[in-house]
């Protein structure tokens, strides 16, 4: 058989991207947001894959000091400069060696030094909210204490050098640190209370720290509202015209 370019999902389900994006997207767009998360590309790639797994095989390193990611940006720019390999696969390389060269010189800065960080599993179980299945884009668990007792959160990252609008980088970190903070009281619980200054995004490029706002149970509100909608739409969405999945 063939191999389809759609999938399809019956039950709603939305990444951590799409849900940042849905709370403020126009009625348009959220149909957009909404078709493409129930009939989603089958060739869709992951960018930054060498960057992140690099970052966070670094994060979770006990005996981690100061990143050194010499050799491996070498090898990704080596990877660049091959022609055997496809456009996109050098492009992504090129990519993945500047998001290394920016942890090292942001990450004294960033305070993440001072963190008990432990990897999560790449496969993880979703963000339940209002029916809709949350994808959490967390890569570590962060542990320590709050008043006295044992607590946990989560740690993201933001890769993305093409967003040059700063208000919406904060915008996606602050949604993206929310989402990690639902994950950890949804699935961390015997690690300790949920504690929202321990959720975290980390924007690579900007070289920041984003905590999971004071005011982050608006933002929550706000995400309950957006699933509400994406519920009430689910069924009623139509494919794209060049459909060629399985049958709705």
């Amino acid at each position: 058989m063939a191999k389809t370019k759609y999938k399809l999902h019956e039950n709603p389900r939305l990444s951590a991207n799409q849900l940042a994006e849905i709370v403020n997207a126009s009625p348009s767009r959220r149909k957009t947001i909404i078709q493409q998360a129930k009939f989603p590309k089958t060739a869709i790639v992951a960018q930054y894959r060498d960057a992140s797994d690099g970052i966070v095989n670094f994060l979770t390193n006990d005996a981690r000091t100061l990143p050194n990611f010499h050799a491996k940006i070498e090898g990704l720019q080596a990877k660049f400069e091959d022609p055997s390999l496809s456009e996109w696969k050098r492009n992504d390389a090129s990519r993945s060696a500047e998001a290394l060269s920016a942890v090292m010189a942001s990450y004294n800065k960033t305070g993440l030094g001072s963190l008990d960080l432990r990897a999560l599993p790449q496969s993880k179980p979703k963000v339940n909210i209002e029916g809709v299945r949350i994808s959490s884009s967390a890569v570590c668990s962060v542990h320590g204490v709050f008043r006295k007792q044992p607590a946990v959160g989560c740690l993201s990252l933001y890769i993305n050098k093409s967003e040059t609008s700063g208000a919406k980088r904060m915008e996606h970190c602050r949604s993206a640190a929310v989402v990690s903070l639902l994950y950890a009281k949804q699935h961390l619980s015997d690690y300790g209370a949920a504690v929202p200054k321990m959720n975290l995004s980390y924007d690579v490029f900007q070289g920041k720290l984003v905590q999971a706002p004071n005011g982050y149970k608006t933002r929550l509100g706000n995400m309950h509202a957006a699933c509400e909608s994406v519920v009430l739409w689910w069924d009623q969405i139509d494919p794209p015209s060049d459909y060629d999945g399985p049958t709705c």
